[in-house]
C-alpha cells in the first residue's frame, strides 16, 4: 500500500486465497511501516511499551488521570498491577494494541458516566462530572481504521445503552455511523464471521448464524483456544514467577469478589459487566487483555462501595469519609506492591 499508494482490496500474498476480496483496517498497517521507515525496528518496537504504559496510566487515574485516594486508590493500585502482565501480552507490535488503548478509554468513559448517572445519585454529586461521551464517536473513526476490534467498542456502548438508553442510544448510533468512515464502507464488517467463530456462543446460535464450531476453524490459532481450567492450573496463581498465569487467576478472583460486592451493595449493573467479562476470558485466551482492563476498571469500584456510601457529617456540617486510613497503610501497601512486582519480574530481568 505504501509503494503503490492504494488500499489493498484483494488477497495478494497467498496462493490458497489469491484474488479473494480482502477488507481489513489498514491505518495501523501503514503506521507500522511508516515508523519502521522513520526509525527502524527500534522505533517500531517502542510502540509496545508505550501502549502498555498508556493503558496502565489510564487505569491508575480512571478519570482525568487523577489518582484515586483512600481505600479505592489502594484497591485500584493492586488491580492495575495484576493487570499489567495481561495488558503487556496484548500490546505487542500488532494492530491489536490500538484496540487495547481505545477499549480502555471507551470502558472508562462509559463506566464513569454510569457511576455518575445511576439511580440514587444526587444532582450535587453529578455536578463535578465531566461528560466525555461525545469523544467516543470521534475515537471510533480512528478505531475502525486501526483495528477490527472496533466492534468491541460498539458492543460496550450498546451494553451500557441498555442501562442508560436516553443518554447513550444517540451516541451509540453516532458511533455506529462513524464505523462507515473507512475505505471499505460497510464491507469492513466482512470479517465478522471470524469474530463470531471465536466467541463463546452456544451451538444453537452458531447454527442460526451459519457458523462452524470453533474447534474446526481455529485448531491452529493458539489465542483462540479456551483457557484451560483445572485445579493444577488454578494453583499457578501461587507461582509468583509466572506473572501471566498468576495475574490472570488473581484477577478472576478479584472480579468474582467485585461481582459479589456489587450485588451486596445493590449495584448489580457492575456485577453484570464482570459476569459477562469472566466467561469471555475463560472462553478465549485472546480476550485476557480486555478482561484485565474490565476487571481493573469495574471491580475496585464495587469492592469499595462501602467507602463511597453517603458519608456522615462532622461537627461543622461537612461530609467526612466513612473510612480513615493512617499514613502507614498506603506506605505498607506500596512496599508490598514493590515486593510483589519484584518477585513476579525477577525471572524476566536480564543482564
Amino acid at each position: 500500500m505504501w509503494i503503490h499508494h492504494a488500499i489493498l482490496r484483494q488477497e495478494t500474498f497467498s496462493y490458497t486465497a489469491a484474488g479473494v476480496p480482502w477488507s481489513y483496517s489498514v491505518a495501523g498497517e501503514i503506521l507500522f511501516y511508516a515508523l519502521y521507515r522513520l526509525g527502524g525496528f527500534a522505533l517500531l518496537l517502542a510502540l509496545a511499551p508505550l501502549a502498555c504504559v498508556t493503558v496502565t496510566l489510564l487505569l491508575i487515574g480512571r478519570e482525568g488521570l487523577v489518582p484515586q485516594r483512600g481505600q479505592s486508590g489502594l484497591t485500584r493500585a493492586w488491580a492495575v498491577v495484576l493487570a499489567v502482565p495481561l495488558i503487556a501480552q496484548r500490546t505487542v507490535v500488532r494492530a491489536e494494541l490500538f484496540t487495547m488503548v481505545l477499549m480502555t478509554i471507551f470502558l472508562i468513559v462509559l463506566w464513569n458516566d454510569h457511576l455518575h448517572h445511576q439511580e440514587g445519585e444526587t444532582a450535587q454529586s453529578r455536578s463535578g462530572h465531566r461528560d466525555w461521551l461525545w469523544l467516543l464517536p470521534l475515537l471510533m473513526v480512528a478505531w475502525v481504521n486501526l483495528h477490527p476490534g472496533f466492534i468491541l467498542g460498539l458492543a460496550l456502548m450498546g451494553l451500557f445503552a441498555i442501562r442508560h438508553p436516553r443518554r447513550l442510544i444517540p451516541w451509540t448510533l453516532a458511533a455506529a455511523i462513524a464505523t462507515l468512515l473507512n475505505p471499505f464502507g460497510w464491507h469492513i464488517y466482512g470479517w465478522m464471521g471470524s469474530l463470531l467463530g471465536m466467541l463463546p456462543l452456544p451451538n444453537a446460535a452458531r447454527s442460526l448464524l451459519g457458523q462452524a464450531a470453533p474447534s474446526s476453524t481455529s485448531n491452529f490459532i493458539v489465542e483462540f483456544y479456551p483457557t484451560p481450567v483445572s485445579w493444577p492450573v488454578i494453583a499457578d496463581a501461587f507461582r509468583w514467577t509466572d506473572a501471566l498465569e498468576s495475574s490472570f487467576w488473581f484477577l478472576v478472583f478479584l472480579a468474582v469478589a467485585g461481582a459479589v460486592a456489587g450485588v451486596y451493595y445493590g449495584r448489580p449493573w457492575g456485577s453484570l459487566v464482570l459476569a459477562l467479562a469472566i466467561p469471555c476470558a475463560l472462553a478465549r485466551l485472546r480476550l485476557w487483555g480486555e478482561f484485565a482492563v474490565c476487571a481493573a476498571v469495574v471491580a475496585p469500584s464495587l469492592l469499595t462501595l462501602g467507602e463511597s456510601q453517603t458519608p456522615a457529617l462532622d461537627v461543622v456540617g461537612a461530609p467526612r469519609p466513612r473510612f480513615r486510613f493512617s499514613g502507614g497503610l498506603p506506605t505498607l501497601s506500596a512496599v508490598l506492591l514493590i515486593a510483589f512486582c519484584s518477585g513476579c519480574g525477577a525471572d524476566l530481568a536480564t543482564n
